[in-house]
């Protein structure tokens, strides 16, 4: 759906003149800056749900600019960031202080690669082989009422 959501959007987009774009492409697109501006909406769930969030630390190559598709990179570094804030601020929830959240970007001239390290406590062992499952999560949030219904309605 993802793919062909984006290809109707750049389809349209290439009808509007937008600075800085070629339909959904950026041409000239900061992955440093992706970075941080996804980091606010996963910072505002973080501190909504569990009253504070870790920091957000952007590393590495933070000054090139590529052409990319943003709205992919957006939607996975917005769930990557979210889930590393909420198992760090769970995984260290009666510390005074939470660990940041480390974003480094790597990049030539050709690539670039984001890698997030947080200091959440990983998955579990046992937890490994359901990582796949739709809606799984290692969240302690979830209650055992949603947790067995998701495993009825999966099994069904």
């Amino acid at each position: 759906r993802l793919g062909i959501r984006m290809l109707a959007e750049h389809h349209l987009a290439l009808h509007k003149v937008t600075p800085g774009h070629i339909g959904v492409i950026t041409t000239k697109l900061s992955p440093a800056q992706t970075v941080s501006e996804c980091s606010l909406f996963a910072k505002s769930q973080c501190e909504r749900r569990y009253g504070r969030s870790p920091e957000l630390e952007v590393t590495g190559h933070t000054s090139p600019a590529f052409p990319y598709f943003a709205m992919p990179l957006q939607y996975m570094l917005e769930e990557v960031l979210k889930n590393a804030m909420r198992a760090t601020a769970e995984h260290h929830r009666h510390a005074t202080t939470l660990p940041p959240v480390v974003a480094t970007i790597c990049s030539n001239d050709a690539d670039f690669s984001i890698r997030v390290s947080d200091q959440g406590g990983g998955i579990r062992t046992e937890q490994m082989p359901r990582i796949y499952e739709y809606m799984f999560t290692t969240s302690d949030e979830r209650s055992a009422a949603t947790q067995s219904s998701i495993q009825e309605s999966n099994s069904g």
